[in-house]
């Protein structure tokens, strides 16, 4: 097993890169990173210093993973989205840009990607609809729908997620 990476690929030092990845044209991946086996990451990416993509993760174009984010297993990053410094998502977490299915069609996408900002909690199996601000600091529980803007400090669970309180102090960023 080997793993395919552009020479056009910039990688920092100490990062790992395991079996099976596939690192396109134009990406930057910071100094002491972790990519796992069978994660694909497309052209334009940038990861930041410290940051991990585990295993079987897709990264779309153009995205970027801030500093010290954790991306877990199985997880979906759609193209243009943004992951501030120190964000974790859980396994099998997907965002989008369009709520149609374009396939063969001249369709704009719906919405921009979403942006999630510092220090936010993905629980696994959520999904990130187009347009969505994650609000700095913001907690969401595994397999919640957020379909609309948090608030900074909140904390959302549901399909569609509505906020159910607040981020404890000495639980922040």
């Amino acid at each position: 097993m080997y793993n395919l990476i552009s020479k056009q690929a910039i990688i920092g030092k100490n990062s790992t890169i395991e079996y099976g990845a596939v690192i396109s044209d134009h990406v930057v991946i910071g100094d002491n990173c972790f990519i796992g086996y069978h994660t694909v990451i497309r052209p334009g990416v940038i990861i930041g210093d410290d940051a991990e993509v585990r295993s079987l993760c897709f990264v779309a174009e153009d995205a970027k993973i801030g500093a010290g984010s954790k991306v877990i297993q199985f997880t979906n990053i759609c193209k243009g989205c943004v992951l501030e410094e120190d964000v974790f998502f859980g396994i099998g977490v997907k965002t989008f840009d369009t709520k149609k299915i374009a396939h063969q069609r001249a369709y704009k996408p719906y919405g921009q990607p979403p942006y999630i900002e510092r220090g936010s909690r993905i629980g696994s199996g959520s999904l990130i609809y187009p347009s969505v601000i994650v609000a700095h600091n913001t907690m969401v529980y595994a397999g919640s729908y957020i379909t609309k803007s948090t608030d900074p400090y909140g904390i959302y669970r549901g399909q569609p997620a509505v906020k159910m309180g607040e981020v404890r102090s000495d639980e922040r960023i």
